[in-house]
């Protein structure tokens, strides 16, 4: 006999008792056990979401580091930009690109011969918090070459790395002297500026080094001699990226590369071609691989070899997506589009073209 008495199930002489709450929680029990967890289609929706929010958060984080580094590496042009002014209130001029170390630039006489002197950072160094290097560097000069000195080994100094930098900490040659991130600027190339022709050009090797600019070889120039202005002319610039070789190779090729900032150059001449440490604007910024063709030694007065003689031409260039820092002689640091068209960079590195650039 079966029968349902009250939630009661009659089977025989067997009873099984499921009251109405019984059913109620089995069943709510049921349910709760289906939703534990996620399908497999639940979870795929969620990996690709969580992969589209990566992507989009790791350009956004890339892109805000980038800015961060930026700005470090505007300051650090800034502080050189103190430096300079710094050093022309002290001694009412602004310090040579490069010399051999002779008076008044240094303590070798009136004329040292052979490799030695020191480029323009070496005299910044009391007016950037590292005077005891300075100091160093400067006895040393008097008396010894500055290819392989031994002041400055193995002191890597901050205020000259930029902190997006490709290029080697240290030099190519002994591995053991600061490179820097940043040139003085000599001037530019002639026959770059329309109507105005630059006659301050010495050629050699492949290369040019011109006289027209605010930091020089084996000579100075101070306020005064501005006369673009110091807010239309470029004193520093940034070398900061890597270069391509013409057989695809990426170098470390800028005017500090090779040696380190300390060496100069070789003899007081102020034509002199064979220089380290600054630059004559010739190219375009960025142009890292010479349009495709890639830089080799011979022709464009760009390798910081030996046969480079200070990689002069070596374009202005950085790891900043899109331009390059630059140093106003005003003390503004401004940051120079890649697409800067090739006459107005000239413009901007010659002190006394007449031409003002606006829009910067």
């Amino acid at each position: 006999m079966e029968g349902l008495i009250d939630g009661v199930v009659l089977r025989g002489s067997s009873s099984l008792i499921f009251s109405s709450s019984y059913w109620g929680v089995a069943m709510a029990s049921k349910h709760n056990l289906s939703r534990e967890g996620f399908t497999l289609i639940e979870l795929l929706v969620v990996i690709a979401i969580i992969g589209v929010l990566v992507g989009l958060l790791l350009p956004a984080v890339q892109q805000a580091r980038e800015a961060a580094r930026r700005t470090a590496c505007t300051n650090k042009v800034k502080q050189l930009g103190l430096a300079l002014h710094n050093h022309h209130d002290a001694l009412k001029r602004f310090p040579p690109g490069v010399s051999r170390n002779q008076t008044p630039y240094g303590n070798a006489g009136a004329n040292p011969s052979g490799w030695g002197g020191r480029g323009w950072l070496c005299y910044l160094l009391a007016y950037l918090e590292e005077v005891q290097l300075g100091s160093d560097i400067e006895t040393e000069a008097a008396t010894s070459s500055m290819i392989n000195p031994v002041a400055g080994r193995n002191i890597l100094i901050p205020q000259v790395r930029c902190p997006s930098a490709s290029i080697a900490e240290f030099d190519s040659f002994s591995d053991k002297h600061a490179s820097s991130c940043y040139t003085a600027i000599s001037g530019a190339a002639e026959g770059l500026i329309t109507g105005f022709t630059e006659t301050r050009v010495s050629s050699g090797g492949g290369r040019k080094v011109s006289r027209g600019g605010v930091l020089l070889i084996n000579n100075h120039t101070s306020m005064k001699d501005i006369v673009d202005g110091t807010s239309n002319t470029i004193a520093i610039g940034e070398q900061s990226g890597v270069l391509i070789d013409t057989s695809g190779n990426e170098q470390h090729w800028n005017p500090s590369s090779r040696f380190g900032i300390a060496l100069g150059t070789v003899g007081t001449s102020q034509t002199q071609n064979s220089v380290y440490n600054v630059a004559t604007v010739r190219y375009t910024i960025n142009n890292k691989d010479n349009n495709g063709a890639g830089w080799n030694t011979s022709s464009y007065g760009v390798n910081s070899g030996n046969g480079g003689a200070g990689a002069p031409n070596a374009p202005l260039n950085s790891e900043h997506p899109g331009g390059t820092m630059v140093l106003l002689t005003d003390g503004a640091v401004r940051f120079l589009n890649e697409g800067t068209a090739l006459e107005t960079l000239a413009q901007l590195a010659t002190r006394d073209d007449g031409t003002v650039v606006s829009g910067l």
